[in-house]
C-alpha cells in the first residue's frame, strides 16, 4: 500500500478499514479495484467513449481514466445548479469521488477486478415511484444483497459527491440521487451512453 501512487486511494483504504463492521459493510467503492495494479497492464484494450468522447475509440489507460474522469463530471454536473457546479472538482472531498469512481471502472474494464454495475443488473423495483422513493430515503433493506450492495454503493458515492451543493429545480441532494440512480436502472439518461 505504501508503494500506491494515487493518495485518495490509500486513503480509501484506510478508512474502510477503519469503518469496516461498523455501520454498514457495503464499500462506497470496490475494494479490490481500487487495490490492484492495473496500471502496469499496457497491453488492456480500453475504449474512450462519451458523453465526454466523440465516439468509441481505442485508448490506453491513462487515457480512459481521464475520460472517465470527465463522464461522470459530465453526468453528475447536469444535476447541479450551475454557481456550485465548480465545487464538483475544487473541493478535494468532492475531487476524490472523481478519481476513485475512474479508478474503480478502468480497473474493471482493463480486466483486474470484476463487480456489478447499475447498467448489468435487472431493475428490481415494481415502478419508478417506488424506485426513487425507496433510494431517496435509503430504505433498501427488502432487495436481494446484490442488489443491494451495488445500489447503495453508488447511492453513497453520488451523496459524498453532491452533498452540500444546490440541486436544479430546487430538488433536494436525496431526490437527485434517487432520480441518477433510477435512470441507470431503467436504462434512461440524457446523456449519451458511458
Amino acid at each position: 500500500r505504501s508503494a500506491m501512487a494515487d493518495w485518495f486511494v490509500a486513503q480509501f483504504l484506510d478508512e474502510w478499514e477503519v469503518h469496516r463492521g461498523t455501520s454498514s459493510d457495503v464499500p462506497k467503492y470496490n475494494k479490490r479495484c481500487l487495490e490492484s495494479d492495473f496500471h502496469d497492464s499496457v497491453t488492456a484494450k480500453l475504449q474512450c467513449r462519451g458523453p465526454a468522447w466523440p465516439g468509441d475509440t481505442p485508448c490506453r489507460v491513462a487515457d480512459r481514466l481521464m475520460n472517465q474522469f470527465h463522464n461522470e463530471f459530465i453526468r453528475i454536473r447536469s444535476y447541479v445548479e450551475l454557481g456550485d457546479a465548480r465545487k464538483l472538482v475544487t473541493d478535494q472531498d468532492r475531487l476524490a469521488h472523481f478519481l476513485l469512481r475512474s479508478r474503480e471502472l478502468v480497473a474493471m474494464e482493463a480486466g483486474a477486478c470484476n463487480f456489478h454495475r447499475l447498467e448489468t443488473i435487472k431493475n428490481p423495483f415494481l415502478s419508478p415511484g417506488q424506485c426513487r422513493e425507496c433510494v431517496r430515503k435509503d430504505d433498501l433493506g427488502m432487495l436481494k444483497r446484490r442488489d443491494m450492495e451495488v445500489i447503495e454503493s453508488r447511492r453513497m458515492q453520488l451523496m459524498g459527491a453532491l452533498q452540500g451543493l444546490r440541486m436544479k429545480d430546487g430538488k433536494s441532494v436525496e431526490e437527485t440521487v434517487a432520480e441518477i440512480i433510477c435512470g441507470r436502472l431503467e436504462k434512461k439518461t440524457k446523456l449519451v451512453r458511458e
